[in-house]
């Protein structure tokens, strides 16, 4: 793969995000962003059925992203390791403690919490949805 080439979702990535969307479908959501990469932006699109906004990720955006859209409902697709460092640092763990924390599983759903301004982390690498039966019959393959 060459830098910059756009990586596109798998069959099994279509199927996760098509069961995450469906068990989170009854949400609706005050904001969608996603990192730029199309992988990112593309499931941003099929869990929430918006158009995200693109914008970093990492910590210093997800500290704008908590003030700009205080106890709304936000959806952030990103990369496994920046949502392990994100939740790993909202766990108030220090970077050092992060090989000690299980890893995140792709379109895995973690969920943070704001309550007295503090961060409470009531899911982590969740995976429960992966038994949902969808259809994800598409008119075009994305591999």
């Amino acid at each position: 793969m060459k830098k910059g080439e756009a990586i596109w979702l798998t069959r099994e990535g279509l199927r996760q995000a098509a069961q995450l969307r469906e068990r989170l479908k009854t949400i609706k959501w005050d904001g969608v962003i996603s990192s730029s990469s199309p992988r990112a932006v593309r499931t941003a699109e099929l869990i929430s059925g918006i158009n995200p906004e693109h914008s970093g990720t990492g910590l210093s955006a997800m500290k704008d992203i908590l003030s700009t859209f205080k106890g709304g409902n936000v959806l952030v697709v990103s990369h496994r390791i920046t949502l392990k460092v994100i939740m790993n640092y909202y766990s108030g763990n220090t970077l050092s403690d992060i090989a000690r924390i299980p890893d995140i599983k792709p379109a895995s759903l973690n969920k943070m919490v704001l309550k007295d301004d503090k961060s409470v982390i009531e899911l982590y690498g969740d995976t429960t949805h992966y038994a949902i039966d969808v259809d994800t019959t598409h008119p075009k393959e994305e591999e």
